[in-house]
This record gives structure tokens, sequence and C-alpha cells, in this order.
């Protein structure tokens, strides 16, 4: 009796081996032949979503394994040089790319995307922050009484104050930025009572724009501001400052004809050309300053 339990177990394990060994041994089961009985369609891999990055090659393995999905070959996705650049997206096709951390060419955005605007660069780092490296060929250390990028012919006024800004680049205030020419013309026409481009009413210290043209250096050299944000609380601090001035103090301007007008009222002119100006000829100046003292992540 008990050689023949033994023998009926000893017959039925080779007849269950090879259906079940794959599983005993951790193996996949055969594949199936569709020639000889019915087989299911194979599950199709999808791709992942391409605008992921990843800091190390195991991070998107650990993603596709997570999502059941793969990333395709020229996925840029993958291990890069975190030092010197950052995940982002070419701002042309949104598409995920590998991109450099801080914009140090002048008027450079990526290798394959020349122009250099806010909303490109936006686009591309959405972790975007101050900029704490070096100075470079974009951004040249500022020193006092002296402008702030010398080799760049749109910077007209030496700095007068440096403004710290913690372990980011410091904030260079050189007062307000018209050109040289432009404040000729405004005197000219009679927008400005003098030719003097932080005070045009010439009043007083109070009736300076000098404090709100150093908040508008400070709002163009930081990153989270938009330059709408920038322009209109420049025009805000410089109204406030006409304030100051009383209601009924008369000046004489004598351009372009002599003649007697209110000193408060001029000086809101003054404010308003200026913020026109900013609006419509202020962008070269935003996205100057957004490459200079901004950085991708």
């Amino acid at each position: 009796m008990r050689l023949k339990r033994l023998t009926l177990v000893i017959l039925l394990t080779p007849l269950s081996l090879p259906l079940f060994a794959d599983d005993f041994l951790g193996g996949s089961r055969p594949t199936c032949d569709p020639t000889i009985q019915t087989c299911l369609p194979e599950p199709e891999e999808s791709q992942c979503d391409v605008t992921v990055c990843f800091m190390t090659v195991e991070a998107q393995r650990q993603y596709e394994i997570k999502h059941d999905c793969v990333f395709p070959s020229s996925s840029p996705c993958g291990e890069f040089d975190t030092n010197t650049q950052c995940c982002g997206r070419n701002p042309r096709t949104g598409k995920a790319a590998i991109i450099d951390k801080v914009f140090s060419t002048p008027g450079v955005l990526m290798p394959d995307f020349d122009s250099f605007t806010w909303a490109n660069l936006k686009m591309a780092c959405p972790n975007l922050r101050q900029n704490n490296a070096p100075p470079d060929d974009a951004w040249i250390m500022c020193r006092l009484n002296s402008r702030h990028n010398p080799n760049d012919p749109d910077d007209h006024y030496n700095v007068i104050e440096i403004l710290n800004n913690g372990t980011s680049r410091p904030f260079c205030i050189d007062g307000c930025s018209t050109p040289p020419l432009t404040i000729t013309l405004l005197y000219t026409l009679g927008y400005f009572l003098e030719p003097d481009r932080n005070n045009p009413s010439g009043y007083s210290e109070e009736s300076s724009f000098l404090t709100a043209c150093t908040g508008h250096d400070v709002c163009y050299q930081t990153c989270q501001k938009e330059q709408n944000e920038c322009d209109r609380e420049f025009l805000e601090k410089a109204l406030n400052a006409c304030r100051t001035i009383p209601r009924h103090r008369l000046s004489t301007r004598w351009m372009p004809t002599p003649m007697i007008v209110n000193t408060r009222n001029q000086c809101i002119r003054a404010a308003n050309v200026m913020h026109r100006g900013l609006q419509i000829g202020g962008h070269s100046a935003f996205n100057k300053r957004r490459q200079q003292y901004c950085q991708c992540c």
C-alpha cells in the first residue's frame, strides 16, 4: 500500500511540471503560438510623457515601471550635469530639453534657439530663480561710478548704488535710464521743466523720480516680476513724488517757448510720458536684465 502511494506521486509530478515549472522557477510562461492555439494580444507599450525629465537614468527607469510606459530612444530625459544644466523645455516645441542653467552668452537662450525673450525664458525654465553665478559675458560685476555693463551701448549711465541680494547677483542701480537724446527731446518739447533725468520738474529732492527709478531697476532685475508690473510701480511712485509739489506752485517753462505752467501738473506729465516710453521701448532692457539676473534652476 505504501509503495503504490509513492508510485502515484512519482507518476503525477512529471506531468504537472511542464505546466507550472516556470512559475516555481520564477521565469515567464512560454510565448503563445497562434498556429496551434488562440492567443490574447500582447499589450502595447505606451510612450511616456516626453516633457518629464529625470536627474538619473535609474529615476527614469523607475518612472517607466510605475507608469507602465517607455520613453523613446530620442528622449532628452536622462543623466546630465546638474551643476551647469537644468531639466527644462524647448521654447519652440514645448518638449523636454536639457538646457544651460545660466545663459552666459548675450542674447542666446539655448544652443538651438537664438532668440532670448522673457516669454521664451519662462517656457524653457519652470524653476526660474535669481542668478548666483559669477560674472560672465552677459553680466559684468557692477561697480560704482562705472556703467552697468561697459560693453553694452544701451547702458548710458554709471552705477550710483549697489544693493546686496544675499548670495544672488547684487542689484545695480543707475537711476532713471532715459537716454540722453530722449531727455533733450522731452525738454525741448516742454515735457520736462529741466533736462534732468531723475528730477524733470526740478522742484525739490522730494519731487525727484530717483526713488521710483531705483525701485524700477530692482524690479527689472527680479525674476518673479513682469515688465508691466514694474512699469506700473514706477508710475505710481513717480506720481507720489509729484504730489509733494504744492498744488498751485508755478514755474516758467522755457521750451519750446517761455510760458508759466503749473509745476505739479508738469511733473505728472513727465511721469506719464516716461511710463509710456517704458511701455513702448523698455522690452529690450527688460529682456537683457532677465538674462543677466535669472538662471534656469
